[in-house]
Order: C-alpha cells, then sequence, then structure tokens
C-alpha cells in the first residue's frame, strides 16, 4: 500500500508543474480594427451601414452596424488577414481597398496587440 501512494505522490509532483504551467500561460492577444463609412466622394457619413469583416483563412466576425458618425469598430480580432466590406440599401457594396465594385480588396493584416484605426470603406450610388 505505501508503495502504491508513492507511485501516486510521483505521478502527482511530475504533473503539477505542467498543471502550473498552464494556469500562467497568458491569454493570445487579440487586434482591434476601426473605421469610417462614407459615401463616396464626400465626407458624408453613412449611418447604419452593415460592416463585415471576414478571415482571409477562417471564421467571419459578427457583422457591426456604424453609429451617426459612420463609425465602426472590432475587438478582438485574431492575429491574421482580414477582408472588410461595407453594405447599405440603394448603395453599392464597398471592400476595403477597392476603387470600384469589380477592384480587388486590399487585406488587413491585423498583428497581436495591434490598434487599427483609420480604415475608409466608400460606398457608391
Amino acid at each position: 500500500m505505501k508503495f502504491l501512494a508513492a507511485v501516486l505522490v510521483a505521478v502527482a509532483a511530475v504533473h503539477e508543474p505542467a498543471a502550473q504551467r498552464d494556469l500562467r500561460a497568458e491569454p493570445a492577444e487579440t487586434a482591434s480594427i476601426r473605421g469610417r463609412v462614407l459615401i463616396a466622394d464626400s465626407d458624408v457619413p453613412v449611418r447604419n451601414a452593415r460592416v463585415s469583416l471576414s478571415a482571409e483563412a477562417g471564421s467571419a466576425h459578427d457583422t457591426v452596424y456604424t453609429n451617426s458618425e459612420g463609425q465602426f469598430a472590432f475587438a478582438g480580432v485574431a492575429p491574421g488577414r482580414y477582408l472588410a466590406t461595407a453594405w447599405k440599401s440603394g448603395l453599392v457594396e464597398a471592400k476595403f481597398g477597392a476603387h470600384g465594385f469589380w477592384d480587388r480588396h486590399v487585406s488587413i493584416v491585423a498583428t497581436a496587440g495591434a490598434a487599427i484605426d483609420g480604415l475608409q470603406l466608400s460606398l457608391d450610388h
């Protein structure tokens, strides 16, 4: 019986440091992405535009809507490459970095701890 107790104590001692390391592990850092949606060729903000952030490899973030100043924000963005799009009924969908509907988008590269600010998406009539 003493032998079995000694084995159990030894096994617990071997696994305890790993558990302590797991508790001390810092959470993965994320990024934040903020910007505005405007009417093309103007400074007029688009209120309640739907903005989507999609990972080029992986899942999409929840859709957000712009405020009265056309501002939007995504928090807790995992590091990676993303596509941002904006849409509002009656206007042409916009992709970040594209100059027209058929143009290719520009990828947004989010790194751990980054605060990406100043993205602009322009919706056209």
